[in-house]
């Protein structure tokens, strides 16, 4: 394709991640105004982030069959579909109860959306860049909704708002359906292999599984083990759920799921290392929730979140342009480059006080922030 629809498939991508960027941080990056509105409690609040949780860790995962199934082109029209009519009815939001409803339906409807954003990414470069390119670059897009949403907050929240939020949701993604419809992707021809009975059973033991450890993670912190004994039996139930899934795959002739190459060496590797570099990068979650405890709103956060959306993106496009796929030597270089400025970042974190304030913590919020974009592209093309 020419440049002129290249760039507009990549802005299609952007426009598909950030939507579902804002949709998932919009409500947790301002729990305390939405708490206010809805009368909740600081427990209450956290249940938001849980129900938007608990359908979406597992959903991407069933959206690979359906998406095989139907072929991408409709995937993508019906999934985008979804998530209009589900952002629709956040405008009934009055308690805690259908905010619960729709958070739920949301993170449902937002699941798909990151994987439209790659497959349009891709969409955009011809073959021989499509590898090299485009994985980056959708990467770094899915950094970018948690500063997106503190920079947006304040304007949208003056304006209207818990409806404010609802209606910047609803907004992006008419924008992102418009762009859908009238860029296509690629025909593919679905394939023979239905979903059939067994598959649903699965999925549904997967998804109460993987849901119930996902509220289990989002409110273990504001309700504490020790004290709500509930979060370990929601603990054990969710790894019993996974382990009658694993069964039930293993006794199957033909498995939705793939567990011999789940569990191969290579994929168990690369999951402990995306875990332990997660906990590294929480330090970015860490540093402004803190400052957010000591008092300080998103309208003075804003030189912090711009250091960091700028920084993510200036890490992205290096290691597009840098990296080449299947060059050990250079990713095992800027593994070393991104790992070097994490450790550095959180070091420099490490002096924080009550007295920091977000104009202290921006040299080690963009390291951060940077070594985020550089690290994870490398780590998919080794594994």
């Amino acid at each position: 394709m020419g440049n002129p629809r290249a760039a507009a498939y990549i802005f299609a991508s952007c426009m598909l991640a950030l939507t579902q960027g804002i949709a998932m941080n919009m409500v947790t990056v301002n729990l305390p105004q939405i708490q206010g509105q809805l009368d909740l409690s600081a427990n209450e609040a956290s249940w938001l982030a849980a129900a938007y949780m608990a359908p979406n860790v597992s959903l991407a995962l069933a959206m690979l069959k359906v998406r095989d199934v139907i072929g991408l082109r409709r995937f993508a029209e019906i999934s985008i579909s979804i998530f209009i009519c589900v952002s629709l009815t956040n405008l009934w939001i009055t308690s805690l109860e259908s905010a619960l409803v729709t958070r739920f339906f949301s993170g449902m409807a937002a699941a798909p959306l990151t994987s439209l954003a790659m497959l349009y990414m891709m969409e955009a470069f011809p073959q021989d860049k499509k590898v090299r390119l485009a994985p980056p670059l959708s990467l770094l897009n899915t950094t970018l909704g948690a500063p997106v949403a503190r920079l947006i907050s304040p304007s949208v929240l003056d304006a209207g708002g818990i409806y404010g939020i609802v209606l910047i949701d609803l907004g992006m993604g008419l924008i992102a359906g418009g762009l859908v419809l009238v860029l296509p992707l690629a025909k593919q021809a679905p394939r023979t292999t239905p979903i059939v009975s067994m598959d649903v059973l699965v999925y549904l033991t997967l998804a109460f599984g993987l849901g119930s450890i996902a509220v289990v993670l989002v409110l273990g912190r504001p309700y504490w083990w020790f004290q709500a004994p509930w979060l370990g039996v929601t603990l054990a139930t969710g790894l019993a759920l996974l382990a009658v899934a694993a069964l039930l795959e293993l006794n199957r002739k033909v498995p939705m799921f793939d567990l011999g190459w789940i569990f191969s060496p290579a994929i168990l590797r690369f999951a402990a290392i995306m875990l332990i570099f997660r906990m590294v990068v929480s330090e970015q979650f860490t540093g402004t929730t803190m400052l957010q405890a000591l008092g300080l709103q998103n309208e003075q956060l804003a030189g912090l979140s711009w250091m960091i959306l700028l920084s993510s993106i200036a890490g992205g496009l290096c290691c597009a342009f840098v990296m080449k796929p299947g060059d050990l030597a250079r990713s095992s270089q800027i593994h070393l480059v991104a790992l070097a400025l994490l450790a550095a970042g959180a070091w420099l974190d490490s002096f924080s006080t009550s007295q920091t304030r977000p104009q202290d913590m921006m040299l080690s919020q963009g390291m951060i922030a940077f070594a985020t974009t550089m690290f994870l592209p490398p780590r998919w093309w080794r594994d």
